[in-house]
Order: structure tokens, then C-alpha cells, then sequence
């Protein structure tokens, strides 16, 4: 029969990278696109147990020192976009359904896109 994998409709992913020189020194500044429209449930699946589309902007500058030395700024999730990127059944045993009962299987728990992010990384080879 045909029967569509359990998948999102549309993705889509796009990077941008430029490099140029500040002094002697080359710096490469790069932005990522990625989209993935919302995936609804497979067959024998609740209705309810989808993921949102998620429209995500990451950023990099990354500074070449030396051969051995680099030193990247990084910033994920730019926007600070919020979306469930998974939804499902809550599996719980044990403790938690002698808690809350038979009923906490009828929940449904997702994971959600981590928020914005930024850090530096030094890559330093010896």
C-alpha cells in the first residue's frame, strides 16, 4: 500500500560562508539556515503526537591566528526560535505511574529545540 514514511513534508538547509582578512589574519563568517516543516503523525499514531516546524539561524566567526591557532565564536538558535521538535507517548514505568496512575500513559511528553546558544571555541594543536 502506499504509505508515506512518518517524516517531515519539506527540509531545507542553507549555508553562506565569506572570508576575508582583517590585517594578516583570515576570518571566515558563516550563517545556516536550516528549515523542516512540522511532521505529523504516522499511521497508528494519535493525531496529536507531531513536531512543530522549526526555522533555525546559526552564525560562526571563526579567526585563523596562526596554523595551530583558531578562535571561533559561535551563536545557535540566533532568533531564540521555540518549537516541539518531537512529541510522542509518555513511556514512564515504575515510579512514576504508581504516582500519577494508569493515566500517565495517555500523556504525551516532547522535546523541545534548545534555546539560543553562544560560546567561543579555541583550537589549539601541539
Amino acid at each position: 500500500k502506499n504509505t508515506r514514511l512518518k517524516g517531515p513534508k519539506w527540509t531545507l538547509n542553507s549555508l553562506g560562508s565569506y572570508e576575508f582578512y582583517i590585517g594578516k589574519y583570515p576570518l571566515n563568517l558563516s550563517m545556516e539556515y536550516i528549515y523542516r516543516s512540522s511532521n505529523a503523525a504516522g499511521p497508528g499514531v494519535r493525531a496529536n503526537m507531531f513536531s512543530d516546524s522549526i526555522s533555525i539561524i546559526n552564525t560562526r566567526a571563526k579567526l585563523f591566528i596562526n596554523p595551530d591557532l583558531t578562535v571561533t565564536v559561535w551563536v545557535e538558535n540566533l532568533l531564540d526560535q521555540h518549537a516541539v521538535v518531537e512529541r510522542g507517548a509518555n513511556s514512564a514505568e515504575g515510579f512514576l505511574s504508581a504516582i500519577y496512575g494508569e493515566d500517565i500513559y495517555d500523556q504525551i511528553v516532547g522535546f523541545h529545540q534548545p534555546p539560543r546558544m553562544a560560546g567561543i571555541n579555541v583550537d589549539f594543536r601541539f
